[in-house]
């Protein structure tokens, strides 16, 4: 491992590039000063404000009748009668049977005969959302002149006919040839 070791005169001369280098930074000088503007647009941007609307709707539904089991039952009894009149020996069940079966279906539809669905009427709520887009301000796009120059910002507030300006600026340090 070597040791470096810089002479006298070397030793200030980085020292001095160090020193002139940190004073080029801290020497940034700012001010305030004052600019001519030349046109304020207010800036808008859109914003939905959402709501609900609701209505209520009358709705007829049919209601099934109600049942006549009476015709079925009657129809039921009267036809196992019958098959067991006509009906003779080993034929006589069936005969009971079909006759029963056959007297069902027969007195249901003469039971149940003119008997018409009813229909109910009953309250439906239907909602939706509506959209509603509404222009809010949303700043200053501010353009004004400095030194000649034109500039432009967006600022929450309209200057009015000049700006104040914070204005700073330091020196551009090269390093190397130039």
């Amino acid at each position: 491992m070597s040791n470096i070791r810089l002479s006298g005169s070397a030793a200030g001369f980085a020292f001095s590039l160090f020193a002139g280098i940190m004073a080029n930074q801290a020497h940034a000088e700012s001010f305030r000063d004052t600019a001519a503007v030349t046109e304020v647009i207010q800036q808008f941007r859109s914003v939905n404000h959402p709501h609900q609307e609701c209505w209520t709707e009358q709705v007829s539904a049919p209601v099934a009748p109600p049942h006549n089991y009476g015709g079925t039952i009657l129809g039921t009894i009267a036809g196992g009668l019958l098959g067991s009149a006509v009906g003779h020996g080993g034929g006589r069940d069936a005969a009971i049977g079909i006759g029963a079966a056959t007297g069902a279906v027969v007195g249901d539809r003469v039971g149940n005969e003119g008997v018409s669905a009813g229909y109910q009427t009953q309250d439906v709520q239907h909602c939706r959302q509506i959209d509603s887009f509404v222009q809010e301000p949303d700043g200053y796009l501010v353009k004004f002149l400095y030194n000649g120059r034109p500039y432009q910002t967006v600022m929450p507030y309209d200057p009015g006919k000049t700006l104040n300006l914070h204005v700073s600026f330091s020196p551009v340090v090269q390093y190397g040839p130039r």
